[in-house]
Parts: structure tokens; C-alpha cells; sequence
């Protein structure tokens, strides 16, 4: 699954992390309650997986942003 994709097929806005995180929950929870018949579970269990790198790597990215955004903001007070 790419941002762009979703198990149904392609979309014409990128996938979100909320997005990601509520089909990973269902997804989940359909595995739990074994509401997946067992010819389709190795499909949805690579969909939960590339959901799961697509939000870590949106977690990153978001860290990333904050922690220079933070030290933006240092610098600029040590300056003055």
C-alpha cells in the first residue's frame, strides 16, 4: 500500500496518519474477532503492515519537524 492507495484501490487524495491509524484499528480488530477468512488474511496482514511503516514514517517526519522547529526557536532566543 502506497499513501496514495488503499486496499480498495487508488485514491485521488494521499492517505493521512489518521486515515493510516482508523484501517489499521478495523484491520485489527478484524483479525481479533477472526472476521478475515484465512484465504485473505496474509493480504490484510501485508496491508497492516505497510500502514504501519507509512505512520512511523509520518511520525518521523513530524519529529523531525517539531525538533528543528524547536531548535529554530532556541536559536533565535539565544540571538537576541
Amino acid at each position: 500500500m502506497t499513501p496514495t492507495s488503499t486496499a480498495m484501490g487508488t485514491t485521488t487524495s494521499p492517505l493521512t496518519y489518521e486515515a493510516a491509524i482508523k484501517r489499521l484499528d478495523d484491520l485489527t480488530h478484524q483479525m481479533e474477532n477472526g472476521d478475515i477468512p484465512i484465504d485473505d488474511l496474509a493480504a490484510h496482514l501485508k496491508e497492516a503492515q505497510q500502514l504501519i511503516v507509512f505512520c512511523r514514517s509520518k511520525l518521523t517526519q513530524a519529529e523531525e519537524e517539531v525538533t528543528k522547529l524547536l531548535g529554530s526557536d532556541t536559536d533565535n532566543a539565544v540571538q537576541q
